[in-house]
């Protein structure tokens, strides 16, 4: 592990689509785990803009962050400028390629990049530091890999099929810290104030009158056919009545499937 270089990991919150509870997102979990082999934990600066509370952060806790700073951030506002003040002076910078909340675009990484002119290496799987030289995995198409090789600094987007074999530990989520700092940041649209989120809930549909409709057409339809198969099993039985006194050789015609009367 590196004890000299800097680096960050930016996670982020979001909510169930269905029950609205908090979760974690995947790529971010793979980033903080991928931090934590190249660096250990207590060394790690984890951050979150934006207005999250304590527990929609408890799983990165539970999965090895010591403790996370929260860059507190209006819901309007842009959280870019904040992260990219936060961020000056770091050597190694890895977030998740997109978060898990609904409106996650996937930019975020690119923003920094470009704002703190730094290179970027998306789709991470893996990454290994010697001194300032960093090997990474990264994934591609069709089940192919490509191994890169870089200098600090950088940052990584890690992929969310990242190795993610840290579990939830409910005694590093006791431990863990969770600090508010003030982000800024600048106000984005003012018409994004009037938005309102809430949990995703599933439409209730009525059933059209046209169904049950077309269901009587069905049943009509279902007699008919029934109607004229009786009619088609009595014809056979009168025509089986009227040659009883036939030869047995007959009364096999008759009974056959192509009513032949001889």
């Amino acid at each position: 592990m590196n004890h000299s270089l800097k680096i960050a990991v930016l996670v982020s919150h979001a909510r169930h689509p269905v029950s609205g509870r908090p979760l974690r997102s995947a790529s971010d979990a793979a980033a903080l785990e991928l931090a934590c082999s190249l660096a250990l934990p207590e060394r790690l600066t984890v951050l979150c803009a934006g207005s999250a509370s304590a527990d929609d952060l408890r799983d990165y806790l539970g999965l090895g962050a010591a403790s996370i700073e929260v860059l507190a951030v209006p819901a309007e506002a842009d959280v870019v400028p904040a992260l990219l003040a936060r961020l000056s002076g770091f050597d190694l910078v890895l977030c998740g390629n997109r978060s898990e909340g609904q409106t996650a675009s996937g930019l975020l990484p690119y923003l920094l990049a470009e704002g703190l002119r730094m290179p970027l290496i998306a789709d991470v799987l893996e990454a290994t530091l010697q001194g300032r030289l960093l090997t990474v995995r990264q994934f591609l198409p069709k089940g192919m890999r490509r191994r890169l090789e870089m200098s600090a600094p950088a940052i990584l987007a890690v992929h969310p099929r990242a190795p993610q074999t840290r579990q939830f530990a409910h005694a590093r989520a006791a431990v863990g810290r969770i600090t508010q700092t003030t982000g800024g940041g600048h106000s984005g649209n003012i018409a994004a104030s009037a938005w309102q989120y809430e949990p995703a809930r599933r439409p209730v549909r009525s059933r059209p009158r046209w169904r049950k409709a077309a269901i009587a057409g069905c049943w009509v339809q279902s007699a008919a056919i029934a109607v004229r198969a009786a009619e088609k099993s009595l014809n056979r039985e009168m025509l089986s009545q009227k040659h009883k006194s036939c030869s047995p050789i007959y009364v096999n015609i008759v009974s056959s499937t192509f009513d032949y009367c001889v």
